[in-house]
């Protein structure tokens, strides 16, 4: 087996490992007195690198995650938005009178005749 084999069969079965797992590789590599100095440290480089692949795997499937959470809350805004307008207006149709005599509103408008006049009621006044 040649090198670039070697490696690319070592980078798959780092990138299956847990975080936790390559971590204590990397201690495990670097406590290693068995081998030269440099051997050492470029071991405990590549596992490192491993480490960051798969830190950067698990960012990325989390940026998506947050990315459809986004967007499901942006939509949720807008028909909120679009509900509280719809009410309002609904509300505002409620309040507002409709012009004309025989819509009057209020109990204080019951005693005003046509010309503005104060009415008096039938029987008012007796007991």
């Amino acid at each position: 087996m040649d090198k670039r084999a070697i490696a690319e069969q070592e980078a798959q079965r780092d990138v299956d490992k847990t975080r936790e797992h390559l971590l204590a590789d990397i201690h495990d590599e670097s406590l290693d007195r068995g081998r030269p100095g440099t051997e050492t440290v470029s071991r405990t480089t590549a596992r490192f690198a491993s480490l960051l692949v798969v830190l950067s795997k698990q960012a990325d499937k989390q940026f998506l995650q947050n990315l459809r959470i986004q967007k499901w809350l942006i939509g949720l805004t807008v028909a909120l938005v679009i509900l509280t307008i719809a009410l309002l207006v609904l509300t505002w149709r409620m309040v507002t009178p409709m012009a004309g005599p025989n819509n009057l509103v209020g109990p204080t408008n019951a005693l005003v005749g046509d010309r503005g006049a104060p009415q008096t009621l039938k029987g008012a006044g007796k007991p």
